[in-house]
C-alpha cells in the first residue's frame, strides 16, 4: 500500500528538512540523488525506468548497464556547478533543480555552454522544478520536468509487490517528502480532484495558490476551479437549510490553523 503524508508519521527526510534552513533545493537534490544511486544498486530495473523518463526517453539503458551510471551533485565546471550530473557511456546530462526559487536564465545558459565541453558526448540540459517553466524565458533548457511527475513515477513503482523492503522504504520516504513540500499531486478520486490536479500542474503549489484567493469570483474565473466553486455553493445551500444564511469568508494566515476558506 502506498503511504500518504497523512499516514507517514515517521519520515526521516521531513524531520531532517526542518534543519535545512534556506537549503530547500540542496536538500531536495541530495535526497533525490541518494535515492537514484540506491536504486541503481538495489533496483536496477526501476532505475532504468526512472532515468529514461527523467531524460525524456533519451537515455534507454539495459539493466546490466546501470552499474556504469554515475550520478553526482554539484560537479565543478568552468561555468559553475549544476545541481546534478548524470553520465554513462556517451551520454552526459546536467540537471538544474528548483523548488521555490525563480529560474535563472543566465545560469541555464552557462550550464548549456559547459555541456559543449563534452565534444564526444551526447548531452542534455534538464530543468527539474516545482513550478512550470516561465514562457517568458528566451533561453530554454533541452527538457523541462516537474516534481509532480517524479512523484507519479515513484508512486507507480510502489504499486509493485517485487520491490525490496529497503528500496520501498527509501521510495516511500522521498515520495512522502515531496508530498510534504506540496510537490506532488495526490491521488485522484473524483471530477473535482481531477480539476484540482489539472490546476496544480499549472501553478505548482495548490495550497499556496488557493490560499492567495480572496473571493469566490476568482474561483469562477479559473476554469479548472469552477467545479470547486460549484461544490462550495452546494455545500452552502445544504447547510443553509439548517443554520440560516451561509457565506464563505477567507481566513488569513494569522488565523489558528492557517489561511483558507471557511463557512461563516
Amino acid at each position: 500500500m502506498i503511504k500518504t503524508m497523512e499516514t507517514q508519521e515517521n519520515n526521516l527526510l521531513i524531520n531532517l528538512h526542518r534543519w535545512a534552513f534556506r537549503q530547500d533545493e540542496n536538500f531536495t537534490t541530495e535526497s533525490f540523488v541518494h535515492l537514484l544511486n540506491h536504486l541503481i544498486m538495489d533496483e536496477p530495473k526501476i532505475a532504468t525506468k526512472i532515468l529514461r523518463k527523467l531524460t525524456g526517453d533519451f537515455l534507454k539503458l539495459k539493466v546490466r548497464e546501470t552499474s556504469n551510471v554515475r550520478i553526482i551533485t554539484q560537479p565543478i565546471t568552468d561555468s559553475g556547478k549544476p545541481d546534478i550530473e548524470i553520465s554513462v557511456g556517451r551520454f552526459v546530462f546536467f540537471i538544474e533543480v528548483k523548488v521555490e526559487s525563480e529560474t535563472n536564465e543566465n545560469q541555464l545558459k552557462r550550464y548549456k555552454n559547459a555541456l559543449k565541453g563534452f565534444k564526444d558526448k551526447e548531452t542534455k540540459l534538464i530543468f527539474l522544478s516545482k513550478y512550470p517553466i516561465s514562457s517568458d524565458l528566451k533561453f530554454k533548457p533541452d527538457l523541462a520536468v516537474r516534481w509532480y511527475q517524479v512523484g507519479d513515477w515513484l508512486e507507480r513503482e510502489l504499486r509493485s509487490d517485487n520491490i525490496k523492503p529497503l528500496s520501498r522504504f527509501f521510495i516511500e520516504q522521498f515520495h512522502g517528502f515531496l508530498g510534504k513540500q506540496n510537490m506532488i499531486v495526490k491521488k485522484v478520486s473524483s471530477p473535482i480532484s481531477e480539476s484540482l490536479k489539472s490546476y496544480q500542474k499549472k501553478v505548482g503549489d495548490l495550497a499556496k495558490a488557493l490560499g492567495n484567493m480572496r473571493s469566490m469570483k476568482r474561483l469562477e474565473e479559473i476554469q479548472e476551479l469552477r467545479p470547486v466553486r460549484e461544490l462550495m455553493i452546494l455545500m452552502g445551500d445544504a447547510l443553509d437549510a439548517f443554520k440560516g444564511k451561509v457565506t464563505y469568508r477567507f481566513l488569513s494566515g494569522q488565523h489558528k490553523g492557517g489561511g483558507g476558506w471557511a463557512l461563516a
